[in-house]
């Protein structure tokens, strides 16, 4: 299909105006999503299916070896295609940030998977990629070596997240608000995006009693 569609002077493919995405079309989609290179879409019966650049593990595969290839030897899927590790729960929200995706669940349960760098995924349990520079697409790369670029391609449940009813993600950070409306926040605060303050900053200046 991509074939039929103009290049860039790169020779990166596009579309120009808006066209259906067929292979959804059996599905009734309510709930979407987008990273800065995957996609994400939700159908009313609570399925995820993603589909883009999956280096990282933002499309919830953890089984990339059939995937094809870009032109760096990165793995892509060209598709929509169901997670198959949330096909017990019932997605009804989901949100990306860079290279990292969120899933909530009629439960209020929320699950994560992609890139954790910056510990967005808000969990532990990481895995370190083989990389040789310091981000996950060149994880793939038959020359990667050193071991950077935490990453978790198969969707895990945020322990000490009840009752959830929004979800959100920055480009490396995330955010959920529960039924008590309280915000949580975790993942990178570069910029002070997570609303909590850093008492060590040297950047922030302080008045004589250390508020700013």
């Amino acid at each position: 299909e991509t074939a039929k569609m103009p290049k860039d002077e790169d020779g990166c493919p596009y579309q120009l105006i808006p066209r259906v995405v067929d292979i959804l079309r059996p599905h009734f989609v309510n709930t979407i999503a987008c990273g800065k290179a995957h996609t994400i879409a939700v159908s009313d019966r609570g399925r995820m299916f993603t589909w883009g650049a999956g280096a990282c593990g933002q499309l919830g595969h953890p089984d990339t070896s059939s995937f094809p290839s870009d032109e760096d030897g990165y793995p892509f899927q060209p598709v929509p295609r169901e997670v198959e590790h949330l096909r017990e729960q019932k997605v009804v929200a989901t949100a990306c940030g860079d290279v990292h995706t969120l899933a909530l669940t009629d439960e209020g349960h929320v699950y994560s998977f992609g890139g954790g760098s910056y510990g967005q995924l808000g969990v532990k349990d990481v895995l370190a990629m083989p990389v040789d520079a310091d981000n996950c697409y060149t994880a793939f790369r038959p020359d990667a070596t050193k071991l950077q670029g935490p990453y978790m391609p198969t969707p895990q449940r945020i322990s000490g997240l009840e009752g959830i009813v929004r979800l959100a993600c920055g480009d490396s950070h995330s955010l959920t608000v529960d039924r008590d409306g309280r915000l949580f926040c975790w993942g990178a605060n570069s910029c002070g995006q997570l609303g909590i303050m850093n008492p060590d900053d040297p950047r922030i200046r302080k008045d004589p009693d250390g508020i700013p």
